[in-house]
């Protein structure tokens, strides 16, 4: 048994360091590298950290037996060679050194995975596909949608990668309470990981800078935008994220300032993104897809198979090209008025003058969908003339009766207003 074991960690180390069999080399160790990263750490820390880097080695590279060509085998079964446990487009994501990358793809593509995966070897100061030591310690926040998810997925991911040896929890993992503190790993090396919840709020959010931030699903734009800006004096914030569109929400944030970004993709340093479907997954058999088809209709295959944002659901008064063209040029509001505690009023266009303004609900029109809805302002002369007041000039009169203002639900800008 250890004879195996150590003629598996000899050739996961040789495939690691062959630039023909592993295309995301970009760092050969020699003699002075490891002598010098050895030197500056205790002999006790030194130890956990080779066992740590044995670890990520053994976890990302599994053995197979040269005639294994089972789709999606996750390995272990012979000692010939080592292969890549990640699907091609997880390791171009996991290897990418850019500012800031997302993936936007369908669900069960592996995207939680290779996320997290990326935390982990941040943290630990090692990728085992790039093959790069990183500097420690690295502070790095990983954020869910809201506390279950953190729990129930996040935190479980993160302890099956992470080598258990030299890290301890801030808190006692099996009572903790995350309406009271963040959940933090504390590593051997001085890195820390933090567990955040996005609906926590902005608050949760502000504070000292981090090495590398991972959104696991799409955190609401101010989040985004605070956290963006913790960076760390004379270091450089990393930024990850993974996402399949919500089905019910439509043409999120996301779509516009990050998906169809080209000014900032034009740079691939600055954000690259990788879109990918629920069959590139090698783990997923041909029967489990078409079972999960099965269940949707076409419209949400789109978004939960292929990762697209949905658009149109129901019957639409646009044909697939006029959708694409409105949703390609959706544009921000000029204006954004807040018009009840869970209703925004979106102004697309100057006011005029001496007109008065009615507002009315359609809830079947616009792009958005589920709990979005738009809302249509329209000049009314007549309306203005026969109120013989002041209030209806220049401004905006909301119609209907409280509760109608109450259903306006404003998730984001609709991608258009008609007058």
């Amino acid at each position: 048994m250890l004879e195996d074991i150590s003629t598996s960690l000899r050739i996961i180390s040789q495939t690691i360091n062959d630039n023909q069999k592993n295309p995301y080399l970009i760092k050969s160790w020699d003699a002075d590298d490891l002598y010098s990263k050895l030197a500056g750490l205790s002999d006790d820390v030194a130890e956990i950290w080779i066992k740590c880097i044995t670890h990520l080695q053994t976890y990302a590279w599994r053995m197979h037996a040269n005639d294994c060509i089972k789709r999606g085998c996750p390995g272990d079964c012979g000692y010939d060679e080592a292969r890549l446990f990640f699907h091609p487009k997880q390791a171009e994501y996991i290897a990418w050194n850019g500012d800031e990358s997302w993936v936007i793809t369908g669900n069960r593509w592996g995207k939680t995975d290779a996320l997290v995966f990326r935390a982990v070897c941040q943290a630990n100061g090692y990728n085992p596909l790039t093959n790069e030591l990183y500097p420690t310690p690295q502070n790095i926040w990983i954020v869910g949608l809201d506390f279950p998810m953190v729990r129930d997925i996040l935190v479980p991911k993160f302890k099956k990668q992470m080598p258990e040896l030299g890290m301890k929890w801030s808190e006692d993992i099996d009572l903790w309470n995350f309406n009271k503190t963040d959940l933090i790993a504390k590593l051997f090396n001085k890195s820390e990981v933090g567990f955040k919840s996005a609906d926590s709020g902005i608050e949760k959010f502000r504070g000292a800078g981090k090495d590398l931030i991972c959104f696991d699903e799409e955190p609401p734009k101010e989040v985004y935008s605070e956290a963006s800006i913790r960076v760390e004096a004379g270091r450089n914030l990393l930024i990850r994220g993974s996402m399949t569109p919500d089905p019910f929400k439509g043409l999120t944030w996301t779509y516009k300032d990050i998906l169809k970004n080209t000014q900032r993709q034009a740079d691939p340093a600055n954000l690259r993104i990788w879109t990918g479907a629920t069959t590139d997954n090698p783990g997923l058999s041909d029967n489990i897809i078409r079972r999960l088809k099965s269940n949707m209709e076409t419209w949400e295959q789109e978004v939960r198979i292929f990762g697209n944002y949905a658009m149109g659901l129901g019957r639409c008064a646009f044909n697939q090209d006029g959708l694409l063209r409105l949703r390609d040029n959706a544009r921000e509001p000029l204006e954004i008025r807040k018009i009840s505690d869970s209703a925004n009023l979106y102004i697309y266009e100057e006011r005029l003058n001496d007109v008065g303004y009615c507002i009315g609900i359609d809830t079947a029109e616009g792009l958005e969908h589920g709990a979005a809805v738009l809302a249509h302002a329209r000049p009314d002369v007549r309306e203005a003339a026969r109120r013989g007041d002041g209030e209806a000039r220049g401004g905006a009169h909301e119609g209907g009766d409280d509760d109608a203002r109450e259903r306006v639900q404003a998730r984001g800008p609709p991608p258009y207003a008609s007058r």
